[in-house]
């Protein structure tokens, strides 16, 4: 029995220590904006359906 659990030990090991390391390299730029990739574009889209009147003040040049 021990010599199963060693074995299977020995094969689930790597496996979760090299998911484990990979999970570390999923995460998104930020590309120097200090936002990831989902939220940049969850703040464009719902820019694009924002409620905000279009009407600006106008500048005087």
């Amino acid at each position: 029995m021990t010599e199963r659990y060693n074995a299977r030990l020995a094969l689930l090991a790597p496996l979760v220590a090299s998911g484990l390391a990979l999970s570390g390299c999923m995460g998104s730029p930020t590309y120097g904006t200090d936002k990831t990739a989902g939220e940049q574009l969850a703040g464009d889209i719902s820019g694009a359906f924002s409620f905000a009147p279009k009407r600006k003040e106008q500048i005087d040049y």
